[in-house]
């Protein structure tokens, strides 16, 4: 518990640093950045500061994007690992209704644009691979020996077996309705997400809404803070675009913030492939695999805070079952989100 408690305050203090290094202008201008345009995140999931270490056990992932217009492009990687329920137990002792240990890495290229209507489509290519050549055992032992303190886990054996993988996702943010406070600002707005994921180590499609109320001043979602690490946390807006309907209200403060809300977000999906469960596609030699369940509920709720030019968001994440082995849970599995962008 200690070392979890060191770990957090370190995070906070990274926080701090950036908070005062960066500039106090939040307007946006170019002029005074090192990459003008360009825009880097840091995003990881862990479990571990909810006493937990299983199932989807982390997930790091960094990100470079440059905005051009109504346009953006960047670059990703990414790492998802993966355990059984027990860290504790060897191959031997792991039971038959648990879920596979497997990593998956991975890099890749996106591209996104907004629409007339506001609506915005991206599209991701990417490259990796799953089992031992993702090297998810590598980092997780670093993570459990060097940062919180913990036993390494033992059924990294048993893990699914290498194989490489081609990914093609995209993903379309249509907004649907937002509300207005009395000031004329954006009080909440209430956006429709649907993503497919094409590939031998992912297919599915997924669908959801995700809502947003301001604590502080909140700008559309693509005027500002926006809330995933693929868009753009600067202004894009179509040169044709009609001016919103809203007010910006930047005195508007909270906790010092230049914008601040909270969000939930509810998705549910229909899997065809998932082969950090199944194995590969064409590699079988597996040593110990699952079928998939079909159907997962994703929810999550959090918030995102604006000093200048850093994002700031955390969110705790549930996820129902995802293999057949264990009885279905719409609460399987928790862990929280903690992403940070400099732009």
């Amino acid at each position: 518990m200690m070392s979890q408690r060191i770990g957090l305050a370190f995070c906070v203090l990274t926080i701090g640093v950036l908070v005062g290094s960066v500039s106090p202008a939040y307007a946006q201008d170019d002029t005074d950045t090192a990459f003008p345009g360009w825009e880097f995140s840091i995003r990881t999931d862990n479990d571990t500061l909810l006493n937990s270490d299983r199932y989807y056990s982390n997930g790091l992932w960094l990100t470079a994007l440059k905005t051009e217009g109504d346009r953006w492009f960047g670059w990703a990687i990414g790492n998802e690992t993966y355990t059984g329920a027990l860290i504790s137990l060897t191959p031997d002792q792991i039971p038959d209704d648990d879920r596979p240990y497997a990593g998956w890495t991975y890099v890749s290229h996106f591209r996104g644009r907004l629409e007339d209507d506001g609506t915005s489509v991206m599209w991701e290519f990417g490259l990796g691979c799953i089992g031992p050549c993702s090297n998810a055992q590598r980092f997780q032992d670093f993570w459990h020996s060097d940062v919180v303190d913990v036993p390494e886990a033992q059924g990294w054996p048993s893990q699914v077996d290498n194989e490489a993988g081609l990914q093609v996702r995209r993903v379309r943010q249509k907004p649907l309705r937002h509300w207005l406070a009395e000031d004329g600002g954006l009080r909440a707005d209430l956006m429709r997400t649907t993503e497919f994921r094409l590939g031998n180590i992912f297919t599915d499609a997924t669908i959801g809404v995700v809502g947003r109320y301001r604590l502080g001043n909140m700008r559309d979602y693509f005027g500002g803070a926006g809330l995933d690490d693929m868009t753009p946390k600067r202004p894009v807006r179509r040169e044709d675009a009609a001016p919103p309907e809203w007010t910006d209200r930047p005195g508007r403060a909270w906790l010092g913030a230049d914008e601040a809300f909270v969000f939930a977000r509810v998705e549910g999906s229909l899997v065809a492939r998932n082969s950090t469960i199944q194995g590969g596609v064409f590699n079988k030699d597996s040593p110990f695999t699952q079928d998939i369940r079909h159907g997962v509920i994703h929810t999550e709720i959090g918030f995102k805070l604006v000093w200048r030019r850093l994002t700031f968001a955390m969110s705790w994440n549930s996820i129902s079952t995802d293999w057949v082995g264990s009885s279905w849970d719409l609460n399987q599995h928790n862990w929280l989100s903690f992403y940070g962008v400099v732009h």
